[in-house]
């Protein structure tokens, strides 16, 4: 389950989709307009991202553009436009530079953010 607390530790604790539906994987590379449910990026992606579920940026995968989806977890490094209808999740290993429009913001402590996030209820 996506965002539960952890007791032991006093934060969220997040854990990454079981099976993404579409997966680029790390060492590889692609550009252009990628239309999916799931995602998962290890690898690099420049271009628009549009995802009607989860996108998940793993350690080691980097997005540069734009970035749409219902919900969005960043463990690597993003450059660029994120719209999330619901939530985005800054993980501790994040290096964000962005405009981030979404519903609702979550920041580990180590993040690293650069830019605006609008929280404007009416993100869709």
């Amino acid at each position: 389950m996506i965002g539960v607390k952890s007791s032991k530790e006093g934060r969220m604790a997040f854990k990454e989709p079981l099976e993404p539906i579409c997966h680029i994987p790390e060492g590889s590379m692609f550009k252009g307009l990628l239309l999916a449910l799931d995602l998962r990026v290890s690898g690099s992606f420049c271009g628009k991202i549009k995802g009607r579920g989860h996108v998940w940026i793993s350690r080691n995968g980097s997005v540069q553009n734009c970035l749409e989806a219902n919900e969005v977890t960043i463990e690597g490094t993003f450059e660029g436009i994120i719209i999330a209808s619901k939530t985005v999740r800054l993980m501790a290993t994040s290096v964000v530079k962005a405009n981030i429009f979404c519903n609702l913001l979550l920041v580990e402590e180590g993040a690293s953010l650069n830019g605006s996030c609008d929280m404007d209820k009416r993100v869709s």
